[in-house]
């Protein structure tokens, strides 16, 4: 049992380097960028090389990076999925949204029209 335990932690420690190394990459590479012209373009591919077998690694040795493919793959299943609405659907119902829109500011006008008459009315008995 506390072989295993240390097993597992020895593993997260694994990803987390990983992650770390590409982190690290990542920010060397913005660096270089921002020094691109002082560096030499052999130095400049290296790190850029170097920044993409990371990425390749990690995506296949870790757990997060092998569930965030899944998802990615699941996700465009579920897009073939969709039904997109006709254009006379879209145009009905654009046309109810706009209608609606347009009464309820109606209504919020008149409530805010009758309490300001009835405030100014207050006004003028209080003087």
């Amino acid at each position: 049992m506390g072989y295993n335990c240390q097993l597992k932690t020895f593993f997260n420690l694994k990803e987390w380097y990983k992650w770390l190394f590409i982190f690290l990459s990542y920010c060397i590479i913005e660096i270089s960028n921002f020094y691109k012209e002082k560096l030499w373009i052999f130095f400049y591919i290296l790190i850029i090389s170097t920044f993409l077998i990371c990425i390749v690694t990690t995506i296949f040795y870790t757990k997060i990076a092998r569930y965030l493919i899944y998802l990615l793959i699941e996700s465009k299943k579920e897009i073939k999925n969709i039904i997109r609405p006709s254009i006379k659907d879209t145009f009905y119902t654009s046309l109810i949204i706009i209608i609606i829109t347009v009464l309820i500011s109606l209504v919020i006008y008149g409530i805010d029209k009758t309490f300001f008459y009835l405030i100014s009315c207050i006004i003028k008995l209080g003087c």
